[in-house]
C-alpha cells in the first residue's frame, strides 16, 4: 500500500544512447524510433480497438493522439503479430564511436503487459563495424527485461524480434538502454534527499541535486556508479526528478554515497558557440541550445512569437540558456519532470496550505530593502573595418586550428588557408605559411536603464540592484524586464515553512451492526472495508500558494526552493516562499 521512494538506476554505457542512431525495417508511420535516444521516455497506454489486448478495462487507456508531432511514441511496428505472436522486426543501431556494455535493457508495453518473448542480438565492431563480435538469443519473460551479454568495443548492433506474447497486436518499445537497469527501494536506502530551486526572473538557472546512500541487499551485484549514468526518482509512484550521477563514493563493501544532478547540471558541461542575433525567435534559439546539449525539453507556447536581439558569447549551454531565459522571462524547471520545462509562472494561487500541514518553527526573514533596479541595454552594430584575428607568422601553421574569439566578428576571410567552420565567436581552419585570418568587429554600445519603486519609505536608504551582464537585453524587451525584475526584487519578505505532504488511509475496519448498509450492497456485517489511500496536494517549486501560519495569519508567496527527504510515506518539505 505504501510505495515510498524508488530510485531507478542504470548501469549503462555512458553516451551510447545519444551516440547510436536507430533504424528499423518494420516501423509504423507514426512511430518515432529516434525517441529511443531519450532517457526515461514514457507514454500513456494508448489503445486501439482494432488491435487485440490493447484496451485495458481499468480506465487508464487513452485515445491515440491525432497529432503525434509532439507526442511521446517510441517504436511501434507497422504490422500486427500473427496468431501465435510471430513478428518480423529488425532494429539496427550504428555509431561512429566504440562502446562497451553489460547488455541491453528493453522496456516494452508495461501498461498492457505486451512484450517480446523471442529475440536475438548481434554485436559488430572493433575497427570494422561488419566484424561480428557476438550473437546471443534471449527469451524475455516480462515487459522490462535485461539481455545480459558483456561485449566490448562495438559500434553496430542488430536486434531481431521474432515473437511477442500476444496475437494481433503491434510490438511497442518505449526504451532501450545500453546496460543494466535496476530499482532501489526504501529498505536499501539509508537516506534520499532532494533539493529543488527556481529563479522567478532567471538571473540564474539553479541545478537541482539529489543524493542518496545505498546499502545494497544484492550479494550478486557489483555496482559501478559512473558520471552521467541516469537516476530516476519516484515517491509514492509519482516522478520526483530525473538525474545523472555526478560523483559516488564507496564507503564499504555494499554501501555507496551517491550525488546526482539534473539536466541543467549536465548542460554546464557542453559548449554553445553563441553569436550575435537580430530578432531571433526565442523558441528556436532555446531549441538550438538544448539540441547542442542533447537534452529533452518542453517550451511553453506563450514564448512562440517572442524574439531576442543581442549577443551570446562562446560559453556553456547552461549559461547560454540563462541569457535567453532572462531576456523573455522564461523559468527553467526540472522538478517532477523527465525534461527541462521552460515555462511562464502563473499568477493564480494554486492551493491554500492549512495550519495542520505546517510544522512548528516557521521563520520570517525581512529581505534587504531594494528601492530600484538598473539593467544594461546592449546593442551590436556591424563595423565595416577589417581586423586581423590570426597570423601564422605569430601563432604557427597546421590543420584543424580552432580559435575562440574574445569578442564577436563577422564577415571572416582567410589568406593562405581554408575555413572549415566558423561563427561570430570562433573559427576552425587550416593554416599554411603566411596565413592571415581577418574579420570585422561589432560596435558594442551599453545604455543603463533604471526604474525606481513607487513605494519607498521616508527613512529608506537608496539601494538599486544592477544587472549588467545580460547581453540579450535590447530596446525591445527592456521595459518588460524592468517591470518584472523590480516587482520580484522588492518583495520584502522570505518565509521559511516545513510543509507536510501526507498520506491518509481510510477504511480497513470491520463493518459493525450499526453501520448503514444499503439494499443491494455486496458488503455485509463482518466484512472488512477496503482501504482508501489519499494524498495531500503536491507543493512544487514555482507554485504561488497561500499558507496559514501560527502568528502572522495567512501568507502569500511563491515557492522558490524546497528540500526534502523521501524515506517515508509522508514527506516534509523545507520550503522557501517569496
Amino acid at each position: 500500500m505504501i510505495k515510498g521512494v524508488a530510485v531507478s538506476y542504470g548501469d549503462i554505457a555512458i553516451g551510447a544512447k545519444e551516440s547510436f542512431t536507430p533504424t528499423a525495417n518494420n516501423q509504423a508511420e507514426f512511430s518515432k524510433i529516434e525517441q529511443l535516444k531519450i532517457h526515461n521516455l514514457s507514454f500513456p497506454s494508448y489503445g486501439n480497438p482494432t488491435e487485440g489486448y490493447s484496451v485495458s478495462l481499468d480506465g487508464n487507456t487513452e485515445i491515440f493522439p491525432q497529432n503525434t508531432q509532439n507526442a511521446s511514441i517510441g517504436y511501434w511496428t507497422s504490422e500486427l503479430s500473427g496468431e501465435n505472436g510471430e513478428i518480423n522486426a529488425i532494429i539496427t543501431l550504428e555509431s561512429d564511436g566504440l562502446y562497451s556494455s553489460q547488455g541491453f535493457t528493453f522496456t516494452f508495453d508495461e501498461p498492457n503487459g505486451i512484450y517480446c518473448t523471442d529475440l536475438s542480438i548481434s554485436w559488430y565492431g572493433v575497427l570494422d563495424n561488419e566484424e561480428l563480435l557476438s550473437t546471443e538469443e534471449f527469451q524475455p519473460n516480462s515487459a522490462v527485461y535485461f539481455c545480459k551479454n558483456h561485449v566490448e568495443n562495438f559500434n553496430k548492433v542488430v536486434i531481431e524480434f521474432h515473437r511477442i506474447n500476444m496475437p494481433n497486436v503491434r510490438m511497442r518499445l518505449k526504451a532501450l538502454d545500453y546496460g543494466y537497469g535496476t530499482v532501489f527501494y526504501g529498505n536499501e536506502l539509508r537516506s534520499a534527499t532532494q533539493i529543488q530551486k527556481i529563479d522567478p526572473i532567471s538571473t540564474q538557472i539553479p541545478i537541482n541535486p539529489f543524493s542518496f546512500v545505498l546499502d545494497s541487499k544484492r550479494p550478486d551485484m557489483e555496482f559501478q556508479f559512473q558520471t552521467k549514468q541516469p537516476v530516476i526518482v519516484t515517491h509514492n509512484g509519482r516522478l520526483v526528478s530525473t538525474n545523472f550521477v555526478k560523483n559516488a563514493k564507496r564507503t564499504s563493501k555494499k554501501m555507496w554515497e551517491v550525488t546526482t544532478e539534473d539536466y541543467i547540471g549536465t548542460m554546464e558541461k557542453t559548449q554553445f558557440k553563441g553569436g550575435v542575433y537580430s530578432n531571433k525567435n526565442a523558441v528556436e534559439l532555446m531549441s538550438e541550445i538544448f539540441s547542442s546539449a542533447n537534452v529533452p525539453y518542453n517550451i511553453d507556447e506563450l514564448f512562440a512569437d517572442l524574439t531576442v536581439s543581442g549577443y551570446i558569447p562562446f560559453t556553456n549551454c547552461r549559461e547560454a540558456l540563462m541569457q535567453v531565459a532572462f531576456a523573455v522571462q522564461a523559468v527553467a524547471d526540472t522538478s517532477g519532470s523527465d525534461k527541462v520545462r521552460m515555462r511562464k509562472l502563473g499568477n493564480n494561487i494554486t492551493q491554500t496550505i492549512p495550519k495542520k500541514r505546517i510544522m512548528q518553527g516557521q521563520r520570517f526573514e525581512e529581505t534587504e530593502a531594494v528601492t530600484g533596479v538598473s539593467i544594461t541595454v546592449h546593442s551590436y552594430k556591424p563595423i565595416a573595418e577589417e581586423t586581423e584575428i590570426y597570423k601564422a607568422e605569430d601563432s604557427g601553421t597546421g590543420q584543424g586550428i580552432f580559435v575562440k574569439f574574445t569578442e564577436p566578428y563577422h564577415d571572416l576571410s582567410i589568406l593562405n588557408g581554408s575555413l572549415t567552420e566558423y561563427g561570430d565567436n570562433y573559427a576552425l581552419f587550416d593554416a599554411n605559411d603566411g596565413c592571415i585570418l581577418k574579420g570585422k568587429r561589432y560596435e558594442h554600445k551599453e545604455n543603463v536603464r533604471t526604474k525606481v519603486s513607487e513605494v519607498i519609505l521616508a527613512n529608506s536608504v537608496e539601494n538599486i540592484k544592477s544587472i549588467s551582464n545580460a547581453t540579450l537585453v535590447s530596446a525591445s524587451n527592456i521595459e518588460m524586464l524592468l517591470d518584472t525584475c523590480l516587482e520580484y526584487m522588492t518583495i520584502p519578505q522570505k518565509t521559511y515553512l516545513s510543509i507536510v505532504e501526507g498520506m491518509h488511509v481510510k477504511g480497513g475496519d470491520y463493518i459493525r451492526y450499526r453501520d448503514m448498509i444499503k439494499y443491494g450492497d455486496n458488503m455485509k456485517y463482518g466484512d472488512k472495508l477496503p482501504y482508501k489511500v489519499t494524498y495531500d496536494d503536491v507543493v512544487s517549486v514555482g507554485d504561488l500558494i497561500t499558507s496559514e501560519t501560527e502568528y502572522l495569519g495567512e501568507v502569500n508567496g511563491r515557492v522558490i526552493e524546497q528540500k526534502f527527504a523521501l524515506m517515508a510515506g509522508n514527506i516534509i518539505k523545507e520550503a522557501v516562499i517569496r
